[in-house]
């Protein structure tokens, strides 16, 4: 039931936007996993009717109905609850990439520090689907990653997919892969100055830069561009309502934002970013205390698109034309894509412990090339691929090796593997190749263990001793084959050593059993 007049709720008619048709906006999409990616009406049209998520620290939900049409904000009693949050919350938004929900979550407690009571924030990332009105939204992960911090972090994603998070005074900005829930850390910002008790976040993707809150009764509006990573005061305004601060703030499109507070003000309030101008939308006690929103944009019907799907081939810019209905009449624009690649490339490597021979009286080595043993893939290819320290290095004899192998694709996307190499001269040429084809998985292991054998030397014998130096088992191997398996079913948990003996050579290697 969408009810637009409630007890104690007054609703203001206020004009927002013009009706008007809408125009298209270039868009700036990341490609997936696959190397694929797909554009929808929202992605390429400033459409300022949907619906307006608002959250509680609770992680209570409160649904909004933002009409273009009539100009107003209306209270969707049937669909609230709609998220089963766990642990109090501090920020929602939606990542336009994944089209994915993100709500930071955790528990708030106090430390004991030098005799002071010090608040610490404990949080994790919960993504959702979208709901459909009047569903509950699926949960499709939980971040691993937590949040440690003596103040409470917000965040806005901007629309390539990139997560920006405010703690206390710093600015930081996170690569974040929805699916996995994890982060990596990409830079730092120290020149965003804000009190994070009453600060709100959110992203103006028409100008491409964030819009930071700050201040109660006299609110003071900051942005920090992201292509010129400068930060500048906009202008401070008056709150409307009680003791209003503006806390939850949401960029709807077209220089506006819509604005609520989290100190019991009862009101919310649009402000334009060109204008100044300030509107309240509704006030009366059944508006609760935000701590942030999110605006989700409905989908136009018979939107058609002269190409809506992307893959490697389209990196770079792509010249659309975008149709669709209004007032009865086909409205056409043209919209530049801009397609971009940023997945991170998988690494690995069959044995991350290498033996370096050395004949006998050298004093030094020097480093061979390794880039061979590292397999790398990536969805949209063109790798090159670096090792440091590179080929040619000197070393002492016996001294352990730390090596990275790195792989850059030409969009800039990088990842890593790391390898260790030994050095020891009493290795004979056939225990030095044998030492760098053998390769154990899975390791540790419950059950089972299979040795694959790179090279062409046959194996005789398998013998297992525990840490002790007692034998536990002897196996024999079959000859050259490139995968035999070893059941361990009988071992107890624990370290034990596997000796792998060839015709002419030997290599010693661990064993975890779970």
């Amino acid at each position: 039931m969408l009810q637009k007049i409630t007890l104690g709720l007054v609703l203001f008619s206020i004009s927002l936007w013009s009706q008007e048709p809408l125009q298209c906006q270039d868009a700036v999409i990341a490609l997936d996993e696959n190397g694929e990616a797909t554009i929808t009406s929202s992605d390429v049209l400033v459409n300022t009717s949907g619906r307006l998520f608002a959250i509680n620290n609770g992680g209570d939900v409160d649904v909004y109905t933002v009409d273009l049409e009539s100009n107003t904000i209306a209270l969707d009693q049937e669909s609230q609850l709609i998220f089963n949050v766990i642990g109090e919350s501090s920020t929602i938004d939606l990542n336009p990439v994944t089209n994915q929900i993100a709500i930071l979550s955790g528990l708030i407690f106090t430390q004991n520090s030098n005799f002071d009571d010090v608040p610490e924030f404990d949080g994790f990332i919960q993504f959702f689907s979208v709901p459909e009105p009047n569903e509950t939204a699926e949960k499709i992960s939980i971040s691993t990653s937590i949040f440690l911090s003596q103040n409470i972090p917000i965040f806005s994603y901007t629309s390539n997919g990139q997560l920006y998070i405010l703690v206390g005074h710093s600015l930081h900005v996170r690569n974040i892969n929805d699916t996995e829930g994890g982060f990596e850390f990409v830079q730092f910002f120290d020149n965003v100055n804000t009190i994070n008790n009453d600060v709100g976040l959110t992203y103006d993707f028409d100008n491409n830069r964030l819009i930071i809150s700050t201040g109660e009764d006299i609110v003071s509006l900051m942005a920090f561009d992201l292509d010129t990573q400068q930060s500048s005061t906009l202008f401070t305004f008056d709150a409307p309502g009680n003791s209003c601060n503006a806390k939850a703030i949401e960029y709807v499109g077209l220089d506006t934002i819509i604005v609520t507070a989290n100190s019991f003000c009862d009101t919310i309030y649009s402000v334009n970013l060109e204008t100044q101008a300030v509107n309240t939308l509704a006030q009366g006690s059944e508006i609760k205390n935000y701590i942030d929103m999110v605006f989700v944009e409905d989908q136009l019907e018979n939107t058609t698109f002269s190409d809506n799907t992307f893959t490697c081939d389209d990196i770079g810019e792509n010249d659309i034309t975008v149709s669709y209905q209004f007032d009865g009449e086909t409205i056409t624009c043209e919209s530049t894509i801009t397609i971009i690649d940023r997945i991170q490339s998988e690494c690995s490597v069959f044995n991350d412990e290498l033996i370096l021979g050395a004949e006998s009286g050298e004093t030094t080595v020097e480093l061979i090339d390794y880039t061979d043993i590292a397999n790398f893939t990536n969805s949209c290819g063109g790798l090159t691929i670096t090792q440091n320290p590179p080929v040619g290095t000197v070393f002492d004899v016996e001294e352990t090796i730390p090596v990275t192998i790195t792989a850059e694709d030409e969009n800039g996307n990088s990842s890593t593997c790391q390898i260790t190499v030994f050095t020891d001269f009493s290795l004979s040429t056939d225990d030095f190749v044998l030492a760098n084809s053998i390769n154990l998985y899975p390791n540790p292991t419950t059950s089972a263990i299979t040795i694959e054998n790179t090279s062409s030397a046959s194996l005789t014998e398998a013998i297992i001793t525990d840490i002790n130096g007692r034998t536990i088992q002897t196996i024999a191997l079959a000859g050259n084959f490139n995968n035999q398996q070893l059941l361990l079913e009988n071992l107890k948990s624990g370290l034990y050593f596997i000796r792998i003996n060839s015709e002419n050579a030997s290599v010693v290697r661990r064993i975890v059993k779970n």
